[in-house]
């Protein structure tokens, strides 16, 4: 993970994993990296990543230098694979009710900032969300709760592009996609 990060400019996170952690056929010693490219935080307002801005940064130049890197290192014996990440498009949508004594929209917006920041890919001040980490609604729920302006928030809900049920509430790693 270091060395692909180290490799390019291009790489803001990296995660490296074995195959045989997630499949028990594996071919033993294949390990894959999964990379997340590097986007400038004056390309992210408030903290917002979409899928385009994503896959435009995501270098073909970048990713051979990383695969000569990571060769040059690997051990005998042992495979690397390397790829972009993956990504599900996610929005939450909730009711917020704001203290009275608060301006909606600035609440609005250090919410949506907070939201941004917490579901991206990339890390802004903190740390960026966790590989295969779960996604739950108790997480929007303490993301939003802890802004300041928010009294409270009802009718929260995730709406996903292309997911089984209309009533999304978790979202989760599939480790066979």
């Amino acid at each position: 993970e270091l060395l692909a990060r180290q490799s390019s400019g291009a790489v803001a996170r990296a995660r490296a994993f074995t195959r045989a952690a997630i499949w028990r056929h594996a071919q033993p010693g294949t390990v894959e990296v999964v990379l997340v490219p590097e986007i400038p935080l004056q390309m992210r307002p408030e903290g917002h990543v979409d899928l385009p801005l994503l896959e435009r940064h995501q270098s073909p130049v970048a990713l051979q230098q990383i695969q000569r890197a990571l060769d040059l290192r690997r051990p005998l014996g042992t495979i690397c694979l390397l790829s972009w990440a993956r990504y599900k498009t996610v929005q939450v949508r909730a009711t917020v009710i704001v203290h009275r004594e608060e301006d909606p929209k600035a609440v609005e917006l250090r919410v949506m900032r907070r939201l941004n920041e917490t579901i991206s890919p990339l890390a802004a001040d903190g740390e960026a969300w966790p590989f295969g980490q779960t996604l739950t609604d108790w997480h929007m729920y303490k993301v939003l709760s802890a802004e300041p302006g928010v009294r409270t928030v009802q009718k929260l809900a995730f709406v996903v592009d292309a997911a089984p049920e209309s009533s999304v509430i978790a979202l989760a790693v599939d480790s066979f996609q």
